[in-house]
């Protein structure tokens, strides 16, 4: 039986891709894949093996890949960022061991990078796209891009980030999210990061102006993603002092998640911008209604402006005054359809277990 190398980022640390990674791990593990998880992280870590940019790592990592072996690749390290020696040593293994290559490409802002590579950058984009076997992108832009300026010959399949879920029960609640759930009349939850433009400070600011107004005891669960390198105990602190009823979690596995998602009264998703959003998708499949921005996703969510945590206040105690109110079933069941056909697409492009496209 074939291998399938599933390449990607894992968490740790989390995000939209790696939650899409582990969820597609889990899916084709069921169907009978032969997986091998590849991590991929830009820096070695104690305890770990992780495939990294280097020609050493991916040769190390890949050279047992064979002919009947398929790599479906969520990786950024061969075509959409620059790797170092890295693409060198995967263009000479696919050349040599020829195995599948079926790259999912998810930066919608590729195209628009394109344009600024030097010209060696964009010949070896170019060259390592031409050894693509089969495409699944997240965008329609990203398809005409492909087909179109880079010239590629291999199929190109457009696929969501969205995969069916596990069922309800499939994960434990973490302790801490069981305590602040027990602690509070109401509980609001939101997933992102401690960086100004996923909205947790305006946010606090909105559920703070709840509890000043007579609105009930309401607690906040705030999810930090912990996928970003930048600094954020600044944004950390602003948002948690002096606020025992807000509660951060990190590394929460991603069923985890949606066991929050769904013991929650309201979810709430502030981000200045978003291509999509899985957990403010997510959260409508798990029943919970979400308050978003008018960014990435929005069917079934009730609106506000980003920032603007006077109006965010309000929605949220209107929410909370009720109770909690499952969205729109006919939405939930949009997204949970689009998710199956997301895998069947997914499964279509790797072929069947056991060989063969």
């Amino acid at each position: 039986m074939r291998r399938l190398y599933l390449l990607g980022p894992f968490p740790p640390p989390h995000g939209g891709v790696s939650v899409f990674d582990a969820n597609l791990h889990r899916h084709l593990a069921a169907a009978g894949y032969p997986c091998v998880a590849k991590e991929l992280r830009q820096h070695p870590e104690v305890g770990r093996d992780p495939v990294l940019p280097s020609f050493s790592s991916v040769w190390r990592h890949f050279r047992g890949a064979g002919q009947r072996d398929v790599c479906l690749d969520s990786g950024t390290i061969f075509v959409e960022y620059r790797g170092g020696t890295a693409p060198a040593a995967w263009e000479l293994l696919k050349r040599v061991r020829r195995f599948r290559w079926v790259k999912v490409i998810h930066d919608g802002t590729l195209p628009e990078r394109f344009g600024g590579f030097e010209q060696s950058r964009q010949r070896l984009v170019r060259r390592l796209a031409g050894l693509v076997d089969a495409f699944l992108v997240t965008g329609a832009g990203l398809g005409e891009w492909l087909t179109g300026p880079l010239g590629v010959q291999a199929p190109v399949s457009r696929i969501g980030s969205l995969l069916p879920l596990p069922p309800a029960g499939a994960a434990a609640l973490p302790p801490e999210a069981a305590r602040v759930l027990a602690s509070h009349r109401r509980t609001v939850c939101s997933v992102g990061a401690f960086l100004p433009d996923y909205g947790f400070p305006a946010l606090a600011e909105a559920v703070e102006r709840v509890r000043a107004h007579g609105g009930p005891d309401v607690g906040l669960l705030l999810i930090d993603g912990g996928f970003v390198l930048e600094p954020t105990a600044d944004c950390r602190a602003a948002v948690t002092a002096g606020r025992p009823w807000v509660t951060a979690l990190t590394g929460v596995p991603h069923a985890s998640t949606l066991e929050v998602l769904r013991r929650c009264d309201l979810f709430v998703r502030g981000t200045r911008t978003e291509s999509y959003g899985l957990s403010r998708v997510e959260s409508i499949i798990c029943g919970t209604p979400v308050l978003a921005t008018p960014t990435g996703e929005t069917r079934g969510m009730e609106l506000f402006p980003f920032g603007d945590s006077a109006t965010l206040a309000s929605r949220i105690a209107a929410r909370l005054a009720r109770d909690k109110e499952p969205p729109d079933p006919s939405v939930a069941a949009e997204y949970a359809a689009a998710a199956q056909e997301n895998l069947v697409a997914i499964l279509q492009a790797l072929g069947p277990p056991g060989g063969g496209a």
